[in-house]
C-alpha cells in the first residue's frame, strides 16, 4: 500500500554535463532498491525512466539538461533517490536552494532541500494566529 503525496518541484536541475554522472547514482540506488528482481530494470536504461521508476518525472532543459517535473502520488516520500541525485542538482538558483515540497495523505508536511551536494529533509513549523 502507497502513501499518497502531493508535491512541488522548484528548480530542481541537473545540468546536462552532469546527466552520465547521475545516471550511474541514480542506476546503483535503484538496482539497490529492487532487491535482487532486476527484471524490474530491464527496459530502463535512460536517466528519464530510472527517475520515472521512483514515480519522478522531468523534462529536458533547453540547454540539454533535465528538470524534475513532477512527483507520482504514489511516491513514499524516500529521501533516497534524492540523496542519489543531490551531488549533480544545480544549486546555482534564486532565490533559494532547489527543492521538491511534500504534503502527505494525512497533512504532514516535509521538504528536500538541495545545499551544497546533499539533500536536507526538513519539516515545517507551523504557527496558527487569529484574522484581523
Amino acid at each position: 500500500m502507497s502513501y499518497y503525496i502531493t508535491a512541488k518541484i522548484i528548480d530542481v536541475v541537473i545540468p546536462a554535463d552532469k546527466l552520465g554522472e547521475c545516471l550511474g547514482a541514480v542506476y546503483k540506488v535503484t538496482r539497490e532498491d529492487v532487491d535482487g528482481e532486476e527484471f524490474l530494470l530491464r527496459d530502463k536504461t535512460s536517466l528519464r525512466e530510472l527517475l520515472e521508476y521512483w514515480g519522478i518525472y522531468t523534462r529536458p532543459t533547453e540547454d540539454g539538461g533535465m528538470k524534475l517535473d513532477y512527483v507520482e502520488e504514489g511516491f513514499d516520500g524516500s529521501i533516497g533517490i534524492f540523496e542519489a541525485i543531490a551531488p549533480f542538482v544545480n544549486t546555482d538558483t534564486w532565490p533559494g536552494s532547489p527543492l521538491v515540497e511534500c504534503c502527505g495523505e494525512d497533512g504532514a508536511m516535509w521538504r528536500f532541500l538541495f545545499e551544497g551536494g546533499k539533500v536536507i529533509r526538513q519539516h515545517p513549523v507551523v504557527t496558527w494566529v487569529n484574522d484581523g
